[in-house]
């Protein structure tokens, strides 16, 4: 489920498609940990998919 998550709240931010859902809240520090994920990991993704 991280994975859904976090793929609902890349979407919604970088503007690429529709992730169903109008107001997406920013991954916990839980959910980042479980997903081995930190801040700059994160936006170093969110950049990476929006280049794509």
């Amino acid at each position: 489920m991280d994975i859904v998550f976090l793929a609902n709240v890349t979407i919604h931010n970088v503007g690429f498609g529709y992730s169903g859902l109008r107001i997406v809240r920013l991954p916990s520090r839980l959910t980042k940990r479980r997903l081995g994920l930190d801040e700059d990991t994160l936006v170093e993704f969110e950049q990476k998919v929006d280049n794509s």
